[in-house]
């Protein structure tokens, strides 16, 4: 309990393991006043806390004039797969784990642009993973992805183990929507589905 109201837990017993309670939990948002990223619900082996500090770890080390981070699915297309000096790619138990404030989080923290990859459309091991998240960028369910990110910065590509040809597809279109965008050139669509 904190200040009389109840707190979310996981409770061992009942949990899939996919952290898309996570990823639906509205207090993860980019634009708190706290240093401190506290979260309403974590997963033990996977805290909100440690994706913030590898995303910030991460950027820092990459190199490139357009930095792009790529978030993926454990279940998925293998974004650890991509290799290249100005990526980082950060896998997830399941993309619904994801906070749609973690693409602004990216931007702000350097990211030139965010590539989100799950299971392709109906092929969540969890169900609803790849649904969620696509409604969470889209406006369709809450949290939101906030209107302010630039869309031309972000793309997604639903591929499923083993389509790793479809993610590196994904991350040639984003780059040359990234440069289209730079130019001032009319973004590409900024959705694939594989």
């Amino acid at each position: 309990r904190r200040i009389g109201k109840l707190m979310a837990q996981v409770d061992p017993d009942l949990c899939a393991g996919c952290g898309i309670c996570v990823g639906a939990c509205p207090s993860s948002t980019p634009f708190r006043s706290a240093t401190d990223l506290v979260t309403g619900i974590d997963m033990p082996q996977a805290p909100i806390r440690q994706l913030r500090e590898q995303l910030r770890r991460g950027l820092a080390g990459a190199s490139g004039p357009r930095k792009i981070v790529v978030f993926g699915c454990a279940r998925g297309a293998q974004v650890k797969a991509l290799a290249a000096p100005d990526l980082l790619p950060l896998s997830l138990l399941c993309i619904g784990a994801l906070p749609p404030s973690f693409v602004e989080y990216a931007l702000r923290d350097g990211a030139a642009a965010v590539l989100i990859s799950g299971c392709r459309a109906g092929g969540c091991e969890y169900r609803l993973g790849q649904r969620w998240t696509e409604q969470r960028l889209t406006g369709v369910r809450q949290p939101y992805l906030r209107p302010s990110v630039a869309r031309e910065c972000l793309r997604t590509v639903w591929a499923g183990a083993g389509d790793e040809a479809a993610l590196r597809a994904g991350l040639d279109q984003l780059r040359t929507q990234l440069q289209g965008f730079q130019a001032g050139a009319a973004p590409a669509p900024s959705t694939r589905h594989g």
